[in-house]
């Protein structure tokens, strides 16, 4: 039986950063819950707000203050990349 891992990712080269977020044995279900991780993260993530002008960084640590939760990943990290979801398909051994 085939199931889909959603993972978060952050950062780049050997301060990359990835973590299992669910698993789900329907493809559809899976693809929804990162777009909803997704969505989530340009709606309240640190650069949804970004005023005029104002750098990244400082959006960032204003946002990592707030201390907000995604609802869809609880273990979301976050660092100056972003962050990004995706799914990979694997086998489910059940011996």
């Amino acid at each position: 039986m085939k199931i889909w891992i959603v993972y978060g990712s952050t950062g780049e080269y050997s301060d990359r950063v990835e973590w299992a977020v669910m698993a789900y044995t329907d493809e559809l279900k899976a693809r929804v819950h990162v777009e909803n991780c997704t969505a989530w993260f340009r709606e309240y993530g640190p650069y949804a707000n970004l005023a005029p002008r104002e750098p990244k960084w400082a959006a960032y640590i204003r946002w990592n203050d707030q201390k907000l939760a995604n609802p869809y990943d609880p273990n979301m990290s976050v660092d100056y990349t972003g962050t990004r979801w995706y799914l990979d398909e694997v086998e489910l051994c059940e011996s």
